[in-house]
């Protein structure tokens, strides 16, 4: 993984961002058996320690994501709870004593398609994003991915990609690897193994299955402009999340997920309004809980 830091280019706020979304839902093609998905997610992670210091954070998020054929609208509320803020790191110590933060929000748009074939497959994906504390102004990121496939077997299938992201803060260029044995809805095991996500599955029954998974994730958000930790601002989030997980298929097209989440590695980077880097903290590592709600229509 790669990325690049660099000064503040200024990138649209709401109005350009609504404009960009529309140009994507009008330009990119729309899948002929289109369905329609809606999910929600609500994830409580305890309190951790921050580096070294007596203080901790306690965060909880909430998500929707509504999915029509190829497209993906997402929007997350993630809410900030800090104890013993006195004795936080220099990198996020404020001078009035307040919180670093209170909320981080994500709008996001995408776009992902696959391309079968007989022995290579195709897959590809753009986006557009928004992540923020309050105002929309610099926190706009655009995103693409491409992968190729090869299927050796009815069961197996390998590939590589890169993922690559911009900025105003950074750009990204990531690799992406994977060996994927079996589909998930097929009874007994499955998996697929690879860098950013990594999965395994065993399903019992036509309704249930178990599993585990393992990501990598990282992002930034922009900070509001009277934040009082650096106005106008950016934190960087960054770390592995390990997750187990059972689904159970309620009904025809109704899928509950019981998950439980440990991160590690995680850190926290702080920037300037100008893109310069102030500091960073270590955090924890956690263990969450979700639940996960999701229907087809």
């Amino acid at each position: 993984m790669q990325s690049h830091e660099h000064h503040s280019t200024r990138l649209p706020g709401l109005a350009h961002l609504l404009t960009a979304l529309l140009a994507v839902a009008i330009v990119l093609p729309l899948s002929a058996a289109a369905r329609t998905t809606l999910s929600f997610q609500f994830e409580a992670l305890p309190d951790s320690r921050i580096g070294s210091s007596s203080a901790e954070v306690q965060s909880g998020t909430s998500s929707v994501q509504v999915g029509h054929g190829n497209f993906q609208l997402g929007y997350s509320h993630s809410r900030y709870s800090w104890s013993d803020p006195a004795s936080l790191p220099p990198a996020l110590a404020t001078a009035d004593g307040r919180d670093p933060w209170e909320k981080l929000q994500r709008l996001s748009l995408g776009y992902r398609d696959r391309l079968a074939g007989p022995q290579w497959n195709t897959y590809y994906g753009v986006g557009i994003s928004a992540s923020y504390e309050q105002e929309l102004d610099d926190s706009v990121s655009v995103f693409s991915y491409f992968m190729r496939g090869y299927n050796h077997s009815p069961d197996w299938e390998s590939g590589l990609g890169v993922a690559v992201s911009y900025s105003s803060l950074k750009e990204y260029v990531l690799p992406m690897v994977f060996v994927r044995y079996r589909a998930p809805h097929q009874m007994g095991l499955s998996g697929s193994l690879g860098f950013p996500r990594t999965e395994l599955r065993y399903r019992t029954h036509p309704q249930f299955s178990v599993g585990t998974r393992a990501a990598f994730g990282q992002g930034h958000f922009r900070l509001r402009d009277d934040s009082p930790l650096q106005p106008a601002g950016f934190v960087e989030l960054k770390g592995y999340q390990a997750v187990g997980f059972a689904e159970y298929r309620l009904a025809a097209g109704t899928l509950l997920s019981l998950e439980a989440s440990t991160f590690v590695e995680r850190h926290w980077k702080i920037y300037d309004a100008d893109g310069s880097r102030q500091g960073r903290v270590d955090l924890e590592n956690g263990i969450s809980t979700s639940l996960v709600w999701r229907q087809v229509f």
